[in-house]
């Protein structure tokens, strides 16, 4: 399986929080592709960079981009984000702007959305998401 991180689960694989850090491990032992895109990568970087420990933290989130491979977003993402977002408004029921890129490469490319954000990627239609926080999460 191909799973696609978002900010906040990268945040809390580096913070260790309870089950996610587990079950990223056991994903990478499994041979689980783990991916990031660009737009969450921005977003874990500009965090830490404002924190209060901005020298811990951005050695944390340097840590852990190490070990993950960073997808570019393509022509075809991009597409598949703005026919997304069309969507999305037409329903009424737009999410955030980084959030909508990373679940339109998702989309685009197959992959599984890695978020405990439900309440924006439970919009997209046919995305394929799981919450690692989750204990009942596959």
């Amino acid at each position: 399986m191909i799973f696609s991180l978002d900010t906040g689960t990268m945040i809390d694989i580096v913070n260790r929080r309870r089950g996610v850090r587990e079950r990223y491990d056991a994903a990478v032992e499994a041979g689980g592709q783990i991916l990031a895109s660009p737009v969450a990568t921005h977003e874990l970087i500009y965090g830490a960079s404002i924190s209060p420990n901005p020298a811990k933290h951005l050695r944390r989130a340097e840590e852990l981009l190490a070990d993950l491979k960073i997808v570019s977003i393509s022509h075809a993402d991009g597409v598949a984000a703005a026919e997304l977002r069309r969507e999305l408004r037409r329903r009424g029921q737009p999410i955030g702007g980084y959030d909508l890129i990373i679940a339109g490469q998702a989309m685009a490319r197959g992959w599984t959305v890695v978020s405990h954000n439900l309440s924006e990627y439970e919009r997209v239609p046919k995305l394929k998401v799981v919450d690692w926080v989750d204990p009942a999460a596959v």
